[in-house]
């Protein structure tokens, strides 16, 4: 039977875990609330073609990183959430957005639902940059989305991203 991973059970954000084995010690967790459109982890392979003058065609090609996203979409715009966002902070039930902002740097946890004939997934990445750059869309077709954006980056041991 195939594993079957379907939708999201959960998204929590937390401070930056300096490695996958230390996830338990994760600090300042909340969870982000539902979600509309679910969330992608991408992977890409970036390469450099390293070319002659006498050949049209590469003479090698070699893999120069493999950079890795992580995108949510949040129905939840929650005060917390849209900070994030946009990289601004909370004073009550107010954002704040600065004229400059800086991103975020937290980690992640992704969990997909379990029920009949499907397989629990859960993504941990330890350490993701959060770009504060989103779009809210307000409109009579539907609710507005957060749309969180993050680099994945190295942690300082140990796997970038664990799916388990």
């Amino acid at each position: 039977m195939a594993d079957l991973v379907f939708s999201i059970n959960s998204v929590t954000i937390g401070d930056v875990v300096d490695n996958i084995t230390n996830w338990a010690s994760r600090t300042n967790v909340r969870d982000i609330g539902v979600t509309q459109g679910g969330a992608t982890l991408t992977m890409e392979a970036t390469t450099l073609d390293i070319s002659s003058d006498q050949r049209m065609d590469p003479e090698a090609t070699v893999l120069t990183g493999f950079p890795k996203t992580v995108t949510v979409n949040a129905l939840d715009l929650s005060p917390a959430n849209i900070a994030l966002a946009f990289g601004g902070t909370v004073d009550g039930t107010t954002v704040n957005i600065p004229p400059v902002v800086s991103v975020v740097q937290k980690s992640i946890e992704i969990t997909t639902k379990t029920e009949t004939g499907l397989v629990g997934k859960t993504i941990k990445i330890p350490n993701c940059s959060i770009t504060p750059s989103t779009t809210i869309n307000l409109n009579n077709s539907g609710a507005a989305v957060l749309v969180f954006t993050g680099k994945v980056l190295s942690p300082t041991a140990g796997n970038a991203v664990q799916i388990s």
